[in-house]
């Protein structure tokens, strides 16, 4: 059976069906999933709010009225996103970034929509307008030049819970090496390309909490 589909695959001008490396591509494509910026984002704000729960500021934790909205807020914009996709395959019309774009404003207008709630913590709808921040700022970015979304949205939201809430957290770093290496082996990125995201992600978490502190919203 091996035999036949190696022979399918050359006659189709494929020299590998069966890569030497197939156990470093499984991993690396394990690792892209993990990492995605939306399931990166559900990670950072689940982690802020179980910090919350734990070591609540008041009498009463907020943690299922803001977890329901973080969740609300995602299910928005990954259905934005579907239809955007939808879009994009039958006129050839959106870029990719156009597609994230849709998203972050449905997941920043999802979740400020529900900011009249008092049970709302104010973090969360920061966080929100943060998120739609960073992928609007690297959405464009990449229309002039490519930049690793991956390693822009896991360093933004590791930067900007470490300035928040705890700076144990910095050891989240630690996570950006896996996720480099496997955007280079993938060859999805070059290593400038990498680099850029890293720093751009840091950039917009920094400026965005001082911004935010200068007009006294944290």
């Amino acid at each position: 059976m091996r035999q036949i589909i190696l022979f399918a695959g050359q006659a189709n001008g494929c020299d590998h069906v069966f890569p030497p490396n197939i156990g470093k591509n499984s991993v690396a494509v394990f690792l892209e999933f993990v990492f995605q910026p939306i399931l990166v984002v559900l990670y950072g704000a689940v982690f802020f709010l179980l910090g919350e729960f734990m070591f609540p500021t008041s009498t009463q934790s907020t943690l299922i009225p803001d977890l329901l909205v973080v969740l609300l807020a995602l299910l928005v914009a990954f259905i934005v996103t579907l239809v955007m996709k939808k879009v994009q395959a039958s006129r050839n019309a959106l870029s990719d970034d156009a597609v994230a774009s849709a998203g972050a404003v449905a997941l920043a207008a999802t979740t400020v929509g529900f900011s009249s709630f008092e049970a709302i913590n104010r973090i969360i709808v920061v966080g929100a307008l943060g998120v739609m921040t960073a992928i609007l700022v690297g959405s464009s970015v990449r229309m002039f030049f490519k930049v690793s979304g991956h390693m822009l949205m896991l360093t933004f939201v590791i930067t900007g819970l470490v300035v928040i809430e705890n700076r144990l957290i910095v050891l989240a770093y630690l996570f950006l090496l896996p996720l480099a290496w496997c955007r280079l082996h993938l060859s999805k990125h070059t290593v400038v390309q990498v680099v850029l995201g890293t720093v751009l992600g840091l950039t917009v978490a920094i400026v965005g909490y001082w911004t935010l502190s200068i007009l006294r919203l944290l």
